[in-house]
């Protein structure tokens, strides 16, 4: 349940972003782009930083730390890709398109 979709009746900007991560995590990468333009890259970023956290770990220096200028371009090309979606309808549950891929 998304409380921005109870409380409006529009999709956030994340809606789908689980199914395509989780979609992305088996290689099925055209599905989780249909759940959510975002998904691939989101997938690959996590994949990227475990990565880089388990060769820290592994050499015992510090673990590797994400920066703020990383989260603000993240959190600004997920709202940007929700104005996207929000203008084409292709946001799911909309009335002209359905829930998912």
């Amino acid at each position: 349940m998304c409380l921005v979709r109870f409380l409006t009746g529009v999709a956030c900007p994340g809606c789908g972003l689980t199914h395509a991560f989780l979609a992305a995590g088996r290689g099925r990468w055209l599905e989780s782009f249909a759940w959510h333009p975002l998904g691939p890259a989101a997938w690959l970023s996590c994949a990227a930083y475990f990565l880089k956290s388990l060769v820290a770990r592994l050499r015992r220096s510090e673990r590797p730390r994400i920066r703020g200028s990383y989260l603000l371009a993240a959190m600004l090309l997920l709202a940007i890709t929700w104005g996207w979606r929000l203008l084409t309808g292709t946001l799911p549950g909309t009335p002209w398109r359905g829930i998912g891929p």
